[in-house]
Formats: C-alpha cells, structure tokens, sequence
C-alpha cells in the first residue's frame, strides 16, 4: 500500500495554507521515502496544534533507525530546544517521542513505533504520506479503542484521591497545593467523560473531548476552576464529586466516594457557617 491517495494533494495544500507545517513535513517525508528502515509516515491530531506525526519503523531496525530520525529532526530547520523521551501515554514499550521546537515557533511532535506495535486499525484522522505496507488493515472500531475496565478504575480512583488531597491542603491552609491537586481531578474526570462518550484517545482527556464533535465538556466544568480563597475551592471539589458521579455511575455510591464526598461536604459546611 503507497500512500493515501490524496496525500499529496493534502500536503500540496499546506504550503499555502501553513508553509511552515508544510515545509517540516515535506523534508521528513523525502528523508523516509528512500530508506527501507521506515514503513510508513504518517500524520494525525491537528495541525492547527503542532505537527503531530507518526513515524513506524521495520522491528529488525529498531532501535538503530532512531539515528534516522535524528537526522531529519535536526536537519529540517533551526532547533531552539529538543527532547527525545519515552511517553508513558504511548502504551507501548518500545516507542520514543520526539518533541522539538523551531525557531520560526513550528512545534514537531514526533512518535517513533516498531511496526510491530500497531495494532491495525487506522486513527481517526490520519493522513498517510508514505508507506511500504499496509499498517492500518481494520477501521477504527471506538469500541475496541476504549481503556480497559482496569484503565477506566484508576482513573476514578485517582480522581477521588487528588479531591482527598485537595482537602487536605486546604485544612493546612496551603492553597497552591490545593488548586494543584483540584486540577489533576479534573484532569482523571475528563479522562472518565471522555471515555463515557467513545471519543478516540480518552487518556488525551480535554483535548481528546473537543476534537470529537457532537462530544460535550460537563456543565459544571467552568466551577472547577477555582480562584484560590477556600470557600471557592470548596465549591470545585463538590463539583467535581458531582462531575465524577455523572461519568462514571457504575462508581458512584462505592465507599471511596461516600466517604470522600462526606469529608467535603462536611467542611464546606463548617466554611459556609463560618
């Protein structure tokens, strides 16, 4: 399988409509067209965030053809910082992530997989600019992309403990910590709404929500953001209790969150009557 057979009237468009994206893109994709290493180049997410691409690579390669990657980074354009890591988010063991920053302000996002990673089905909203075979055999199927019950309880889990620990910080009277931890439950309840609604890539949370259309943020996000006096971090955390219970109801009433909920409730009271 080449590539997609619009893609290169896809990519033709961006050299008007985003040259910068365009020339990045171009210079990677003529770097991988004539060396066997690399199955297929891929792109996904949205451009209007960054360059967001997808490069797999033959198993018996890997690791080596990094220094491909390498090259092709580096050479594509002025580098101002650049960081090759490993993205526990990935799910995959051998993967790298290659983030690098341009000096005309182009932000390239770049995961390196074995081929043998893939699991078959195409993402949503992938353009393929180059490839030797077909990695993408199957549709995308949300059903069979969502987390797993495991995924799925930590989240919940940790969602409730962050709001435990909000409290906490607010009793000691430490507010920064408090908001800290108010926003990494939002984050897991994001992570739950997201899943609840069969968006691709729940574990993206946010911004996994607003790329799906017909996908809908809670109502009562905008309470979850709080300034930081108390009795309006109180008030996030009881949103969030409530949030938490609406995404994830199979949850709801479990000991974790009675108890959790009780010891909020209750020091919002002793706030108020204050």
């Amino acid at each position: 399988m080449p590539a997609d057979p619009d893609a290169a009237a896809w990519l033709a468009s961006l050299a008007t409509t985003l040259p910068r994206h365009h020339a990045v893109l171009a210079h990677l994709l003529d770097g991988v067209r004539n060396d066997a290493r690399v199955v297929q180049l891929s792109v996904a997410c949205s451009l209007a965030r960054g360059v967001a691409d997808e490069l797999s690579l033959e198993p018996a390669a890997w690791p080596d053809a990094l220094t491909l990657v390498d090259s092709l980074v580096t050479s594509a354009g002025e580098i101002v910082a650049l960081l090759n890591h490993h993205w526990p988010g990935s799910g995959a063991a051998d993967s790298r992530r290659t983030a690098a920053i341009y000096a005309d302000g182009i932000q390239l996002d770049l995961m390196a997989w074995p081929a043998s990673v893939w699991s078959g089905m195409r993402p949503p909203d992938a353009v393929v600019l180059h490839a030797t075979r077909n990695l993408y055999p199957t549709p995308w199927d949300p059903t069979r992309a969502q987390p797993l019950p495991d995924r799925l309880h930590e989240w919940h889990f940790l969602a409730w403990w962050s709001l435990l620990d909000a409290h906490k910080y607010l009793q000691r009277n430490s507010p920064w910590e408090a908001r800290q931890r108010i926003e990494e439950a939002r984050t897991h309840a994001l992570q739950l709404a997201a899943a609840q609604q069969h968006t691709p890539f729940p574990e993206h949370a946010i911004t996994s929500i607003l790329d799906t259309p017909h996908a809908t943020l809670p109502d009562q996000l905008p309470t979850t953001a709080p300034t930081l006096d108390t009795p309006s971090m109180h008030t996030a955390l009881i949103a969030l209790a409530d949030i938490l219970d609406h995404v994830a109801p199979q949850h709801a009433d479990t000991t974790l969150s009675v108890w959790v909920r009780r010891r909020i409730r209750d020091e919002h009271g002793r706030t108020r009557a204050t």
